[in-house]
């Protein structure tokens, strides 16, 4: 195939069929897992420990967060420690993410892993598996520094004419998708 010499690396989701896939159709390229879903798994174990202690608890990123909410969100954390320990790791999974180097980011993580406490370990255990079986499509990010993102935020345009127009054949949905974007 010609135009595979174009193609260096292949983003994907974390779904084991297409990393399995990839190695035996297209062996050269690097796998990069994309970093939304390693986020979702820690937003998931955040959740897991937030919605223990009561759901009206909001947990988002630090950053976003106005001076009132953060005041409002330290006196909560402050009463349920596990929440506040689910979001201090939450926050560090996602902070992975702003190392700079491959090596940089493994330390990190396996930092934060060594780090979480057993008390919600369990909460996390999503996240620590996807960490394991997918950490050099993980890690690979920071090699090369593509996601999938694109593709992925074209799917919902892709998703939505499909839906509206059930009669049309593949042929015609793509070159309507390939002449509009």
């Amino acid at each position: 195939m010609e135009c595979l010499t174009k193609v260096h690396v292949v983003t994907m989701g974390m779904w084991k069929p297409y990393r399995d896939l990839v190695p035996d159709v297209i062996p050269c390229f690097a796998v990069i897992a994309d970093k939304w879903y390693v986020t979702q798994y820690a937003d998931k174990g955040m959740e897991v420990i937030r919605k223990s202690y009561r759901t009206g608890l909001a947990a988002p990123m630090w950053e976003r967060l106005a001076s009132e909410q953060r005041r409002v969100m330290q006196t909560w954390t402050h009463q349920f420690p596990d929440v506040a320990d689910a979001y201090e790791a939450r926050e560090a999974f996602y902070a992975i993410y702003d190392c700079a180097t491959h090596a940089e980011a493994e330390a990190a993580c396996a930092a934060r892993e060594a780090k979480l406490p057993k008390a919600i370990r369990r909460a996390f255990a999503e996240l620590l598996s996807a960490m394991k079986n997918w950490r050099v499509a993980i890690f690979n990010y920071f090699d090369h520094g593509v996601t999938n993102a694109y593709t992925e935020a074209m799917n919902g345009p892709i998703k939505i004419v499909n839906l509206a127009a059930r009669t049309y054949r593949f042929g015609v949905l793509r070159a309507g998708m390939m002449l509009n974007y």
